[in-house]
């Protein structure tokens, strides 16, 4: 990435709360002035939020908490993987390298929609994968799988009644 013209944005909402409201950017030095201008956002976090963030930066509590995070969030992600695979062996698994989400490709027979549905009434929610389309001409038949807010205790159980919201569908 060139940093003479690649801008990032990046925030703690995900690692540690949105409600912190922090969040940077690291641009060219030459788009500095222009951003600071640009910069008149009415709600500013705290100062005591953004000292207790710097603090954490400096002593590397930060870095330590996002290890952690990777490797719980990774543990679980194998966990659904490896679950899904024995309890659903005709439907394979996407995405599985990036964010806190996959995708789970069912059978063209299954309905999707009414899976979202059988699956809700096991208190699960799922997404229907044609819902993150724009147009409803897509080949892609599945489901979107959240486990960013799964308990590692849950992730099996989750996935039989997964399974069974599947079976009544199909």
């Amino acid at each position: 990435m060139d940093p003479s013209r690649v801008v990032l944005f990046k925030s703690l909402s995900k690692t540690l709360s949105p409600a912190l409201g922090i969040g940077w950017i690291v641009a060219p030095p030459r788009w500095t002035q222009q951003l600071h201008r640009a910069d008149q956002v009415d709600a500013q976090p705290s100062a005591l939020d953004q000292l207790a963030f710097a603090e954490l930066l400096e002593s590397g509590a930060y870095d330590r908490h996002l290890r952690s995070c990777r490797q719980r969030y990774r543990l679980r992600r194998d966990t659904l993987v490896q679950a899904l695979a024995k309890q659903l062996p005709d439907a394979p698994v996407s995405g599985v390298a990036a964010g806190l989400h996959l995708i789970l490709r069912l059978p063209t027979a299954v309905d999707t929609r009414a899976v979202v549905t059988a699956a809700a009434a096991r208190s699960l929610r799922v997404a229907d994968l044609a819902t993150y389309h724009a147009t409803d001409d897509h080949a892609d038949h599945g489901l979107v799988l959240g486990y960013g807010n799964l308990a590692d205790s849950a992730v099996i159980e989750a996935v039989r009644h997964l399974r069974d919201a599947v079976e009544e569908c199909g």
